[in-house]
């Protein structure tokens, strides 16, 4: 379930969230003024969305900060014990609320609508770190359903497998 942000382009851009000060967009942009017309007469009706929350606003500046870490989970061969591979786990070390795994790391990507932003930060940090390893071992990365629905994934998987040097047949997508 991730990825990286410089591979993927378009993704969006946390500063631009805070040029109001509250972390969301401006206001004909964020859908929160809808006009209702009724047969002979127009009303507006003032529908707001919450505001962002603490931890979506911090999961936007760490992840400017590039602090979304990965650890990886090694992969033993059944038949004899070897190692074989890895699987990338996001985690996020938080500095009031300590360590975050990937689910609660998900979920407040989510809130935020950072998902995409996170699942391409995690796939080129997993990518880039996995294609230093000194023996080549298998690497599996989990994506999102958003990410195989987007247009270019294999495009910009393929972009950051290249820019890793990592071998495509060494990874598994899960």
């Amino acid at each position: 379930m991730v990825m990286l942000s410089s591979l993927w382009g378009a993704v969006p851009n946390c500063n631009a969230r805070r040029e109001r000060g509250d972390g969301w967009p401006p206001i004909g942009q964020s859908g929160a003024m809808q006009v209702i017309e009724a047969p002979g007469e127009r009303r507006r009706s003032d529908r707001r969305r919450p505001k962002p929350s603490a931890m979506a606003m911090d999961l936007c500046r760490a992840l400017e900060r590039e602090e979304i870490g990965i650890l990886f989970q090694p992969q033993f061969a059944c038949s004899d014990n070897r190692l074989v591979g890895a699987e990338a786990l996001a985690r996020w070390n938080h500095p009031v609320r300590g360590r975050i795994g990937g689910e609660a790391l998900f979920e407040i990507a989510r809130e935020a609508q950072l998902v995409e932003r996170l699942s391409h930060h995690v796939a080129r940090a997993a990518l880039s770190t996995a294609g230093n390893w000194p023996v080549p071992l298998r690497l599996s990365l989990n994506v999102t359903a958003a990410d195989v629905e987007a247009g270019d994934f294999a495009q910009v998987l393929g972009s950051a497998l290249v820019d890793a040097g990592f071998p495509p047949e060494h990874l598994t997508l899960e």
